[in-house]
């Protein structure tokens, strides 16, 4: 009898149980996504020939990025003739146009000379009016035009972020540098300068305006110098603020610019801009 008593209760819990779970009400679980973790990447550019600094920079432009989040895997840098050369930088950002997505960043860094040349699809024209000629920057075996760059950068995903910085002059200095032509003879490299093509949204430093010379040192280049001195020494400040710390430094040599690009428009008055989102804009210089 006392066993039979045991199997009921034993009976009753189990029928219990299975009706409990069986009329349970359902309740939706939360869906939980991991985050979607942001890629970085840089690539640092020097060109040694008239200029001194050109190593330092680069030492100096790593450090930067690694503090701001650039793993040294990361991390490309072309300084030897056989590597800074028109080719190997346009591939390597063909590279990150194919694989960066939105929301990750690309930090481009070129340490040399600039030049000019004639502006023969006249986008200049577009941006200054009045501007005939493109800027172009000067690698191992010829000329890199700003058509060029922006041709690649229109080609990366909407919302990667892109911070250029171009320690170089732009006028004045090519015909003593090189004696050979570029080899991009005819620099009609873009139909015109679309910016509702740019996907991308690029914060630029320069190091000068252009006709300008950038001044370069054994001990660095006066422009990458201010730089990191003015992100090293712990304020947190956007890159326009950053820039503006730079300027005053810099001032007695140099006028560095700042500007955004993005297909909202092209902006060099921080107040009126809206080309870059404002969380790209207002994040700190050089900062995780």
């Amino acid at each position: 009898m006392r066993r039979k008593t045991i199997y009921i209760i034993v009976f009753i819990v189990l029928l219990a149980a299975t009706l409990f779970i069986i009329y349970k009400p359902f309740t939706p679980q939360k869906a939980e996504f991991a985050p979607v973790e942001t890629k970085k990447f840089a690539l640092l550019v020097g060109i040694s020939t008239r200029n001194p600094g050109m190593s330092k920079d680069i030492q100096n432009m790593e450090t930067l990025v690694k503090r701001a989040g650039v793993e040294s895997n990361d991390i490309t840098i072309l300084t030897r003739s056989n590597d800074a050369t028109v080719g190997n930088v346009l591939s390597q950002l063909q590279s990150y146009a194919d694989n960066l997505k939105d929301g990750d960043y690309l930090y481009l860094y070129f340490t040399g000379h600039g030049g000019q040349v004639y502006d023969s699809n006249h986008d200049e024209a577009a941006i200054h009016p009045g501007d005939t000629l493109d800027e172009t920057i000067l690698l191992y075996d010829g000329q890199l035009v700003d058509d060029e760059l922006f041709n690649k950068f229109a080609g990366f995903s909407k919302k990667v972020n892109i911070v250029f910085i171009a320690d170089c002059c732009d006028g004045g200095t090519l015909p003593a540098l090189t004696g050979e032509k570029s080899i991009n003879n005819d620099f009609n490299l873009a139909e015109g300068l679309d910016i509702s093509k740019l996907n991308a949204q690029i914060i630029y430093l320069g190091a000068s305006l252009d006709g300008e010379r950038a001044v370069s040192k054994p001990d660095g280049s006066v422009f990458t110098s201010a730089l990191f001195g003015v992100c090293t020494q712990g304020a947190s400040l956007n890159y326009y603020n950053t820039l503006q710390r730079v300027k005053a430094n810099v001032k007695a040599d140099q006028q560095p610019v700042y500007m955004e690009l993005s297909s909202n428009g092209i902006c060099e008055k921080i107040n009126a801009c809206n080309s870059a989102d404002a969380q790209f804009r207002n994040q700190p210089a050089f900062r995780k």
